[in-house]
């Protein structure tokens, strides 16, 4: 007994974690082109590809104005809410509620656990498919100036991260 309340300790605590880290749209989430509340970690994905960085970036990376209308249109075309976050406040609340419980259920527990994954996987899949098209309208050089962007960021950031 000890050992699966062990288990379901940490489940709990790992969903606890992962839902604070993916709930806040507003600070770097999903919908601004991260999957934390930084936004950092969601570079490593292509956060830099999104289309309003992109467009943000315009002169810098000298679009054509068929380019910038291509990737207004793609920004245009995107979910506006491309993360649950009432379905994921559901999910830790359902969790949290069945952990507390005297006796929780390990399978509606896995259930949950699944739901939440699912509902994160679907959102990367969005932002990623978005980024991908976005990055199909950029020319090589474009992309060059993009990585280059990303490495003075990351070395900015280690920087911040030494003070």
């Amino acid at each position: 007994m000890k050992k699966v309340t062990a288990i379901l300790l940490a489940v709990f605590v790992l969903a606890l974690f992962s839902a604070i880290a993916f709930a806040d749209e507003g600070k770097g989430g999903f919908a601004k082109g991260g999957f934390n509340r930084g936004g950092h970690e969601g570079m490593q994905f292509g956060g830099m590809y999104s289309p309003k960085m992109i467009l943000a970036m315009a002169s810098e990376l000298n679009l054509t104005s068929d380019q910038f209308e291509k990737i207004k249109a793609i920004e245009k075309d995107s979910p506006k809410k491309v993360f649950d976050k009432d379905a994921e406040k559901a999910n830790r609340e359902a969790l949290k509620s069945e952990f507390e419980k005297d006796s929780p259920d390990e399978a509606k527990i896995a259930d949950i656990m699944a739901k939440m994954s699912e509902t994160r996987q679907t959102a990367i899949k969005a932002k990623i498919h978005e980024m991908l098209k976005v990055k199909a309208v950029l020319t090589k050089d474009q992309i060059d100036i993009i990585k280059k962007k990303k490495e003075e960021m990351k070395k900015k950031f280690e920087e911040f991260k030494k003070k």
